[in-house]
């Protein structure tokens, strides 16, 4: 456990946030060049985009962990406010101090329709390049929680249990063998990344028609040339659809690996299960849209 890395015992970097930077940053540089590649968006455009969607995931992942606080902070009002009292900085902290995923997530995909809104640019080729890569920063951001030891695993003494040593961070942490449920979401996102990557690069060949004629032409010395067009395979919607689908379903059970305190509860299931229960139809509808 590593939550932070101190350079000449001086300046300390959060490892976590080091991690999503590192994912972020590659995660743009992919698509930059995925943008030049396939020509149908100017890469101006999905750099700003980024820069929408990082302050949509800032702004996002914040409120949705304040929102999960508002139960225990209702419940235990009065400790809350002595506590404002006697530390204005300790009860900011304690109802602002997390993130949450699904926050990040819905905050990333309204800057990027803010930005193409404001700026008339479709969304949906900008998502198709950005769906496969909300799983890649993901996955970096999850290896971020397992070196600072948040949203970590049930108690566990099985293969490949993991035991953490005691930090002034997570006290209880340590107290336990913890199973490693944030390395194996990050391996998850990391092999939900390369299928949908793979699916959005698939494209299939079809002749272009003209009132139900093909178009070939014949050249000079005799030989038919053919005019074909690429499509792609999957449409953008059906891929964001692909990727809510596998992932609404992965978090709702990978929840119950989880031994965290964090994650509010309503009827015996977390704020995150919850989410997954309400985008599970929207990754359906995505999936479902029928489109010529």
């Amino acid at each position: 456990m590593y939550p932070y890395i101190s350079i000449f015992n001086e300046i300390k970097i959060p490892t976590y946030g080091l991690c999503f930077i590192i994912g972020f940053l590659l995660a743009v540089i992919i698509a930059v060049k995925s943008a030049k590649r396939q020509g149908s968006v100017d890469y101006n455009d999905v750099l700003h985009v980024a820069l929408y969607s990082l302050i949509g995931i800032g702004v996002g992942a914040k409120a949705f962990y304040f929102f999960s606080k508002i139960p225990r902070i209702l419940l235990n009002f009065d400790t809350y406010i002595r506590l404002w009292k006697l530390d204005k900085l300790a009860a900011l902290d304690y109802a602002f101090g997390g993130l949450v995923f699904y926050g990040g997530l819905i905050g990333a995909v309204l800057g990027a329709l803010v930005y193409c809104k404001q700026y008339k640019v479709p969304f949906w080729p900008i998502a198709r390049i950005y769906t496969p890569l909300i799983p890649f920063v993901h996955g970096f951001g999850r290896i971020g929680c397992f070196m600072a030891g948040c949203c970590y695993g049930k108690e566990y003494y099985g293969p490949l249990c993991v035991s953490y040593p005691y930090n002034e961070i997570v006290p209880r942490l340590c107290e336990v063998p913890r199973f490693p449920v944030q390395l194996l979401e990050a391996g998850m996102n990391f092999v939900c990344a390369a299928f949908l990557f793979l699916l959005s690069r698939k494209n299939y060949v079809s002749d272009i028609q003209d009132d139900g004629i093909q178009a070939d032409g014949i050249q000079a010395d005799g030989h038919v040339v053919r005019s074909v067009k690429k499509r792609n395979l999957i449409s953008a919607k059906r891929l964001l659809g692909f990727y809510l689908l596998y992932y609404t379903v992965a978090r709702f059970f990978l929840e119950f690996l989880r031994g965290d305190l964090e994650r509010g509860l309503y009827g015996g299931i977390s704020t995150s299960q919850v989410i997954s229960l309400l985008l599970l139809p929207v990754a359906i509808l995505l999936i479902c849209k029928h489109e010529k």
